[in-house]
C-alpha cells in the first residue's frame, strides 16, 4: 500500500503498508499540548484511521526527542473536544491502537500513551503524572486507567507523589510493555503493528479490545456469557474457516476488515 500523509498544524497522519501513524508534531514544544484545537485534530486523526478499511491498525507517537511534555502552559484553555471526545477516545475504537513513547511524556502526554492499546518506550524516557507538582487533579482519565494497567498501589504513588519513571521502572509496573534504544521505538511499533495486519483477524482484536476493557468490570460469569455469545457469532463470519485455512497451507490469512466482521458488528450494537 502505497504510503499517504495528511499535514495539520498540530498532528500529522500518514498511512503506510495499511498502518496509520498519528505524530503529535510540535517538535520545538517538545509536542506540548496545544488547546483544544490539538485535541480536536488528534481525535479527527483517530477517526479517520478507525473509518478506513485499508488501515489495519494505528500508531500514536511524537515529532523530535519528546512523545509530550503536557499542556503548553503559555496556552491557558481548556482540552475538551468541541464534539465531546474524551481522551479515552482510543479505548472505544475497535482497531489496536499502539503508542511509540520516543521520549517523555507528562500529565495529558503519559495519559495519551496510558490509553493506547500496547506501548513501546525509548530506554531514555521519563514518564510522569505531572499534575500535583503543577498544583493539578489527576486528569484526562488517568485515575481511570492507571490502576488498570498497575494496580490501585503502584496507581496512587504515581498520582500522589507524580515523580518521575524511568523506562525500566515503568516496564517492571506494566505502565509501557516494551523498552528498546530510542532510534528503535518507532520501527518495533510499527513492526508490531505490521504483524498484526497481516496475522490477525481484525475482528478477533476488535473483540479482545472490548474483552478485555469491559470484563474487567463484569462478574465472572456474565464475562463468560458475554464471550460465548461472541464466539457463537464468530463461527457464522469466514474468519476461523480462513484461520485454520491459511494456517494448513502455510500462506497470510485473508480475513474479513472491521467492518465486514460480524464480530465487530455484534460489538458495535453493544457499546
Amino acid at each position: 500500500l502505497k504510503s499517504r500523509v495528511v499535514a495539520m498544524s498540530y498532528i500529522d497522519y500518514q498511512v503506510d503498508s495499511h498502518v496509520a501513524v498519528i505524530t503529535l508534531n510540535r517538535p520545538e514544544k517538545g509536542n506540548a499540548w496545544a488547546g483544544a484545537a490539538m485535541t480536536t485534530q488528534f481525535m479527527d486523526a483517530l477517526d479517520r484511521a478507525s473509518g478506513d478499511d485499508s488501515v489495519g491498525a494505528i500508531v500514536v507517537t511524537g515529532a523530535g526527542k519528546m512523545f509530550c511534555v503536557g499542556v503548553d502552559m503559555d496556552m491557558k484553555e481548556m482540552l475538551e473536544d468541541a464534539q465531546g471526545r474524551a481522551f479515552y477516545h482510543a479505548t472505544t475504537l475497535q482497531k489496536p491502537v499502539i503508542c511509540a513513547i520516543n521520549g517523555s511524556a507528562a500529565g495529558v502526554g503519559l495519559a495519551i500513551a496510558c490509553h493506547c492499546d500496547v506501548r513501546f518506550c525509548s530506554a531514555s524516557a521519563k514518564l510522569t503524572t505531572a499534575y500535583g507538582r503543577r498544583g493539578l487533579v489527576v486528569e484526562h482519565g488517568l485515575s481511570w486507567v492507571l490502576p488498570r494497567l498497575v494496580g490501585t498501589g503502584a496507581a496512587m504513588d504515581l498520582c500522589v507523589s507524580a515523580r518521575i519513571v524511568k523506562a525500566d521502572e515503568a516496564a517492571q509496573l506494566g505502565l509501557v510493555n516494551f523498552v528498546c534504544p530510542a532510534d528503535q521505538v518507532l520501527r518495533r511499533a510499527m513492526d508490531y503493528a505490521s504483524d498484526l495486519c497481516v496475522n490477525v483477524s481484525p475482528g478477533s482484536m476488535a473483540a479482545a479490545k472490548f474483552q478485555v476493557l469491559r470484563h474487567a468490570t463484569m462478574s465472572q460469569r456474565d464475562a463468560l456469557a458475554e464471550s460465548n455469545d461472541l464466539m457463537h457469532v464468530s463461527e457464522h463470519g469466514g474468519d476461523i474457516a480462513e484461520g485454520f485455512t491459511a494456517f494448513s497451507e502455510k500462506r497470510s490469512p485473508r480475513f474479513q476488515t472491521v467492518s465486514q466482521s460480524p464480530v465487530a458488528a455484534r460489538i458495535r450494537s453493544m457499546m
